[in-house]
């Protein structure tokens, strides 16, 4: 009798360790679920989040209801704390950037993505430098024999931060070509939308951004594209706009956008995630939004999202000390 019964306690534990470990094993959210932002409300990574809010939720992809926070700051620094104060809890998402990635570089970010569960890599989207219709810059190589003979000699915005995809994204090519980058004189404005506006103004001599963001301002062809860095052209109203490769300058670049959760979260809560994103990046709604948006899908989930981080951090790295901001 003291035998049989305990192994009916012995049963028991085992069933009950056995019921914990496929739950461990299947986790799903029990919770409703936030997605932060480290920047604030219309920007691309706002977009982004609310875009998978409405397709989770038109979708019916999961009974809980899905929220975005906005944690603007530090230059992404605040969203990145933030998250991390729900260590394991994968109810908590955050969109994740180069320009947070950058800025780790330059040291204005004080968290790397090795502090953070990398989920997954959604999508991408091509640099490109433009100028007023009226300037006399002809097209890539005319400006970067301008630049070569005098690196100051023009002034070039590059949005709200130095260091920037934007900035990057333009010194890749203007380094290939020969120029001097850290003599070009860069500016800096409050917003992407003030930094348009100085160079359809007159103000600025040259933008350095993302076709989203000059998308209105080319489509009323007061904006013409100089390069973009992209393998072959980019279609719609951009498709007169000639790369860089073809105007003999071999650079390619992209501003990604990912998905990150806190740290220490489990696989099974890892698995959840990236298998749920990777549903709603094969979606045709996903497929018009990029389209519609210029955007290029380049979905990798957390392994090879993760790989993927560290490479990119080391050519950051390299061509922002280049720049002498490095530290």
């Amino acid at each position: 009798m003291i035998n049989m019964k305990m192994l009916r306690i012995a049963l028991a534990v085992l069933g009950g360790m056995f019921a914990a470990s496929v739950a461990a094993q299947n986790w799903k959210p029990e919770q409703n679920v936030e997605i932060s932002v480290g920047t604030g409300p219309g920007g691309g990574a706002d977009r982004t989040a609310r875009f998978i809010q409405r397709l989770i939720q038109d979708k019916k992809l999961m009974p809980q209801a899905v929220t975005v926070v906005n944690k603007p700051g530090g230059g992404g620094t605040i969203g990145l704390r933030y998250l991390n104060t729900h260590q394991g809890n994968g109810h908590f998402l955050q969109m994740y950037s180069p320009n947070v990635l950058a800025g780790h570089v330059v040291g204005q970010v004080a968290m790397n993505y090795t502090e953070v569960t990398p989920l997954a890599i959604l999508y991408s989207e091509h640099m490109l430098v433009a100028v007023r219709t009226e300037s006399p810059i002809k097209d890539g190589r005319d400006l970067i024999a301008r630049l070569k003979a005098d690196p100051k000699s023009l002034s070039m915005t590059v949005g709200i931060g130095l260091g920037n995809m934007n900035h990057i994204g333009a010194a890749l090519p203007l380094r290939a070509g020969g120029v001097d980058v850290k003599q070009v004189k860069a500016v800096v404005f409050n917003t992407v939308a003030e930094s348009v506006t100085a160079v359809v103004g007159g103000h600025i001599d040259i933008v350095a951004a993302t076709p989203s963001t000059i998308l209105q301002q080319a489509q009323a062809g007061r904006l013409r594209v100089l390069g973009i860095t992209a393998p072959q052209r980019v279609p719609g109203i951009f498709a007169q706009s000639p790369t860089w490769r073809e105007q003999g300058i071999d650079s390619i670049a992209s501003f990604w956008h990912a998905v990150i959760g806190p740290a220490g979260m489990t696989p099974a809560q890892v698995r959840y995630w990236e298998d749920m994103l990777a549903q709603l990046a094969a979606s045709d709604e996903w497929k018009k939004q990029l389209d519609d948006n210029y955007l290029t899908s380049q979905f990798m989930k957390s392994a090879a999202a993760t790989k993927f981080l560290g490479g990119q951090y080391n050519e950051l790295k390299s061509i922002l000390t280049e720049l002498g901001m490095a530290k």
